[in-house]
């Protein structure tokens, strides 16, 4: 996964933060059973912000596990350089590797 944001049609700089995403819960809404022991993964959000184009875009996901005896899918967002393709700013991205009954959204 990628996200290049390009504010105000590519003319605008920004700026990319790393913040820990507290505002969902995997946990809270799986049934009693095997994953309810499961502890949620830490997850991450990259928040992009462009003062010029008082613009700001806020990437986050949800790892699920949608069958029993899985784990929920492990995504690292990691910074991604493209200014050298005329990007304004650092973009994000992600590996994932995904089994059956595994899912990000």
């Amino acid at each position: 996964m990628e996200c290049a944001p390009a504010f105000d049609y590519a003319r605008a700089r920004h700026y990319v933060e790393f913040r820990p995403d507290t505002t969902a819960d995997p946990t809270t809404d799986l049934p009693p059973g095997p994953n309810s022991k499961q502890s949620a993964p830490s997850t991450t959000r990259a928040i992009f912000d462009s003062p010029n184009a008082k613009l700001t875009l806020d990437l986050r996901y949800v790892p699920e596990a949608v069958a029993d005896d899985v784990q929920r899918p492990k995504v690292e967002l990691k910074e991604l350089d493209l200014t050298a393709q005329g990007h304004l700013g650092l973009s994000v991205c992600a590996d994932m590797d995904l089994a059956e009954g595994q899912a990000v959204w």
